[in-house]
């Protein structure tokens, strides 16, 4: 004999307790299922009356059940284990009340984790290791590393899940986070326990570990021992599809959907059921590459949970062994007959989701076994209310107010058993099922046990099987509900750098909420939240409008269909910390943007970009300021109407250079017209210069007064003064009248053709204008960093000289020729003379004439242009040299120039050639003669010879300063 009343007990209990034998377990119900925490309600007597709950509550404790419960069979127990969630006191027992009773509760560390809620965020993880951080995190914070845990996480899956780029668990407990994300994904979980230890095994399928019993066969014997007692094989028609649909904005197109239909046989399935989810909850991953196989993934999920619901077995069993997610073969027994097979369940593989199990142990009390029965039922029952959802607990609470007036009656209930322990008797048992069932229907081991007569054992259990067949998958159903944020939040925006907009291509930010406690010196805050869109007024493709939330900002963000993994910044709010940009109240009917220069350097001022509206009824004003560059740019037709004045100060300094500004840079690609319709007034305190390349004229239809303060010149090709009345010249008391009476010279001394000083123009210096540089047209978006902005288009100022004509120095010869220059002499008549000088008066007004006249005069050599008689027809020029072979070999020559200017332009073959033009080729000639570099070389082309190769070249730039066409060739003119 043994001084333990639990050395020989059937179920033996380890509690903190110092006494190991305080508490003596009369009954255990308890309830496993795959993803759910096990629940077991132990039912205790003890002869200390006085054993604290708080002691109790929250400690570990273990118990035992024996496997054979024959005498002589070894002693081999199953433990089990959990920590104490609840515990009670209850009435005293037996005749003498040698013993009090008491109850208590059982789950394993995980469902403990359903106590509490948080609010956190995971970046950048797959759901394996969310899942592992927050159970590591429960160990460590809740469960001080007891050695009693043991949260490993064993996945066996040839797939690899994806990265989540942002998963938050939202105001929800750690349990039902971890719970969700695993039914999200098809995994499941169940525990291996001993009496010591607990571990937590997640899993996404088989293998699964064998049960040391299998294989088994079904043997309905009511006193078979270790076999299955009972089987139902049940069918429930389930949905045919399931089709999940999401917006995964960051790929084109952003819409996509994904569908999966049963492989289960139509006519035992669902008519054309569909589950059609949007969103999916699969626009989430990190590398948006992976969202299609993600999506399918997820759906396929769904639709195997539906196959898991389709087909179930259960039935009844004594075997201590069985605990959910073990696996177990159904085979024939040698020795049982035909009439008990059921052929088509055998041979086959079966997954054990649920086993709720009753042990009873009466070596204690005196107790009937009526009695411990009803009592451990009292216990499941009254603690079902509050237990970790599960089978049985379930159907307690769902019967609750029935099984309360069953549990009042127990003293009639009592008094119907007619034995001891070692069992109900049958009338008893029979009366006993008959009050109860009615009102325990919805408890699966209850009827069951009632029934079980004459020696019910003192275990047995009720499971719940799925069966393992190739290519369908176990999924765990999906009870577990996603928080909902029910409104906007304010969050902080957060970079991740120093600078002031922190941003990515899609224009989208980071931000801590107001709820996330993460500590200085912890993970940076940037880290908690990853990119977050950004609404705009206006979003197009590559157009729109911008405006980022900058760091430090309170915005407001929402939840797309309230989900906490979709948020969306959709505004922001001023705070104390953030003051609105005008003072309130008193600018109230003021508005507008205010922007803001970054990054400020220590000891700057406040730099921004303003536009401001004023409403306030009298001063209504639109203001626009600009703290840098400003850039308009118009494709069409700019209007600009001022109804009162119009102020354009152009000048001041540069706040961030220094730098003094005060050009006026335009550049007008058409007509400028300009109508002023009063008075102008226009003053220049430096230089005025104008540079007009075409006409300019003049109507003053008033008074035209020009006063000089030092000299001023005139010089044209010609210059026309006329007065309707009067015309004066004076200088001192020296003057030149002319009016219609006639010319009146008067002065100290009149001289004409005898001395005198003229004065002479001279050449002009010009600063030519600067254009305009470009406005920046915002497309390029790096514009300015191609183009240097400067001060004046054009790449900087340029210079020119304006040349001042000159009339040519022409004397008359004894011969009657007129003298042009040193080496050019003109014959004919008077008329032709002036013909001819006036056409080498426009040459000579040519950068190319000038320099032909002035190059011919330094040689030496004498031209001599006369009239051709009679006049050739067609008309024709020509230039020969005196000495043809001087012409040629570098001596020079003199030449003779035969021209009719009066024959030019020729309406036949150059109608557009003046006779200048003609003059020029023809003096070219007489050029090369005079330097000896006639080349009379022939050409395969149309230009002849080498000469007029060589004459036509400088012919076409005094073509091009007379705005006359080009010749081709020698043919052409």
């Amino acid at each position: 004999m043994t001084d333990s009343p639990q050395e020989e007990a059937f179920i033996q209990l380890d509690t903190i307790l110092d006494d190991k034998d305080a508490l003596l377990v009369t009954g255990v119900i308890g309830q496993e299922a795959i993803s759910r925490p096990y629940v077991y309600t132990l039912s205790m007597v003890s002869k200390d009356f006085g054993i604290e709950p708080r002691q109790m509550l929250g400690s570990f404790a273990g118990f035992r059940i024996r496997r054979q419960s024959k005498k002589d069979a070894p002693k081999v127990f199953r433990g089990f284990c959990g920590f104490v969630s609840s515990f009670s006191g209850g009435e005293l027992l037996a005749q003498r009340n040698e013993f009090r009773a008491y109850s208590m509760r059982l789950v394993p560390g995980f469902a403990l984790l359903d106590q509490g809620t948080n609010f956190r965020i995971f970046q950048d993880k797959d759901v394996l290791q969310i899942i592992d951080a927050v159970l590591k995190d429960a160990v460590q914070d809740r469960f001080n590393n007891r050695s009693t845990l043991d949260f490993s996480i064993r996945v066996l899956s040839s797939e690899k899940y994806p990265v989540l780029q942002y998963c938050v668990q939202y105001n929800e407990t750690d349990f039902n986070f971890v719970s969700r994300l695993m039914e999200q994904h098809g995994l499941h979980y169940f525990f291996e326990q001993t009496d010591a230890k607990q571990k937590l095994i997640i899993v996404d399928g088989p293998p699964y570990k064998l049960n040391e019993n299998s294989p088994l066969s079904f043997v309905p014997s009511k006193n078979a021992r270790g076999q299955v007692r009972s089987w139902t094989h049940s069918y429930d028609p389930q949905l045919r599809k399931w089709t999940f649909r999401d917006r995964e904005y960051r790929r084109t197109p952003a819409l996509s959907e994904e569908s999966q239909t049963t492989i289960i046989p139509e006519v035992l399935s669902a008519q054309q059921g569909e589950h059609y989810e949007y969103p999916g909850g699969f626009a989430t991953l990190t590398s948006h590459e992976q969202t299609t196989s993600y999506a399918k993934g997820l759906v396929r999920t769904r639709i195997e949970e539906e196959e898991t619901r389709y087909e179930t077995f259960s039935g009844t069993s004594s075997i201590v062994s069985f605990a959910a997610g073990m696996r177990t073969k159904i085979i024939k027994a040698d020795e049982q007959p035909d009439a008990e097979r059921i052929p088509i369940e055998e041979e086959k593989e079966y997954l054990l989701t649920t086993v709720s199990f009753t042990a009873t142990e009466a070596a204690h009390t005196r107790e009937k076994t009526g009695e411990i029965l009803l009592r451990a039922l009292k216990d499941a029952v009254t603690s079902g209310a509050e237990a970790v959802p599960g089978p049985l607990t379930d159907a307690a609470k769902a019967n609750l107010p029935d099984v309360n007036k069953t549990i009042n009656a127990l003293p009639r209930l009592i008094s119907l058993v007619g034995t001891f322990a070692g069992g109900f008797g049958g009338a008893a048992a029979a009366t006993l099922a008959e009050l109860l069932l009615p009102h325990l229907s919805g408890v699966p081991i209850i009827g069951p046990l009632l029934k079980k007569a004459p020696k019910p054992p003192p275990y047995t259990n009720t499971f719940t099987m799925s069966a393992i067949l190739p290519g369908r998958q176990y999924r765990s159903p999906s009870v577990s509900r996603k928080p909902r944020v029910p409104g906007p939040q304010t969050a902080t925006v957060f970079g991740t750098t120093d600078e002031d907009v922190s941003t990515d291509e899609l224009g989208r930010i980071k931000v801590k909420f107001d709820w996330d406690r993460t500590k200085p010196g912890g993970p940076k805050p940037e880290t908690n939240s990853c990119f977050l869109r950004v609404a705009q007024p206006w979003a197009g493709p590559k157009w729109g409008m911008q405006f980022l939330p900058r760091v430090g900002e309170e915005v407001l963000v929402d939840f797309i269909d309230g989900d906490p993994d979709r948020p969306l910044i959709t505004g922001r709010v001023y705070s104390a910390a953030h003051m609105p940009p005008l003072d309130l109240p008193k600018f109230r009917l003021r508005s507008g943007i205010k922007t803001r220069s970054v990054p400020l350097k220590a000891g700057d001022k406040d730099k921004f970009h303003m536009m401001r509206f004023d409403d306030t009824a009298g001063k209504e004003q639109l203001l626009l300021r600009s703290q840098g560059r400003t850039d308009v740019t118009s494709f069409g037709t700019y209007y600009e109407t001022v109804h009162s004045n119009l102020h354009s100060l152009i000048g001041g300094k540069n706040p961030d250079t220094g730098e003094s500004g005060g050009s006026l840079f335009l550049t007008v690609g058409g007509e400028y017209d300009q109508h002023i319709m009063k008075d102008r007034y226009e003053g220049v305190d430096g230089k005025y210069q104008l540079s007009v390349k075409g006409d300019t004229v003049f109507d003053l239809q008033a008074k035209y007064d020009t006063i000089v303060g030092s000299g001023a010149t005139l010089n044209a090709q010609t210059a026309v003064i006329e007065a309707s009345q009067k015309i004066t010249l004076k200088v001192g008391g020296s003057f030149v009248v002319l009016d219609p009476a006639g010319v009146f010279i008067n002065g100290a001394m009149v001289q004409i053709n005898s001395g005198g000083a003229p004065g002479s123009t001279s050449n002009a210096d010009l600063t030519d204008p600067l254009d305009a540089g470009q406005a920046d047209p915002g497309d390029p978006q790096d514009y300015i960093e191609k183009h240097p902005p400067w001060k004046g288009g054009g790449g900087g100022r340029r210079h020119h000289t304006a040349q001042a004509h000159h009339g040519l120095a022409v004397t008359a010869n004894p011969d009657g020729t007129l003298q042009v220059g040193a080496g050019i002499k003109v014959a004919g008549d008077k008329a032709y003379q002036d013909t001819v000088v006036q056409q080498l008066a426009l040459m000579n007004d040519t950068t190319t004439g000038r320099a032909m006249i002035d190059d011919y005069n330094s040689t030496g050599q004498t031209m001599t242009i006369r009239p051709l008689n009679p006049p050739p027809n067609p008309p024709n020029a020509f230039a020969t040299p005196t000495n043809g072979t001087n012409a040629t070999n570098g001596t020079g020559s003199d030449s003779t120039l035969d021209y009719n200017p009066n024959q030019w332009p020729n309406p036949v073959n150059a109608p557009n050639v003046p006779g200048d033009v003609i003059l020029f080729h023809e003096m070219t000639h007489a050029q090369h003669n005079a330097h000896g570099t006639q080349d009379n070389t022939p050409r395969a082309d149309n230009f002849d010879d080498n000469e007029e190769f060589n004459t036509i070249g400088p012919e076409n730039a005094y073509r091009d300063e007379r705005g006359v066409p080009r010749r081709a060739d020698h043919h052409s003119l």
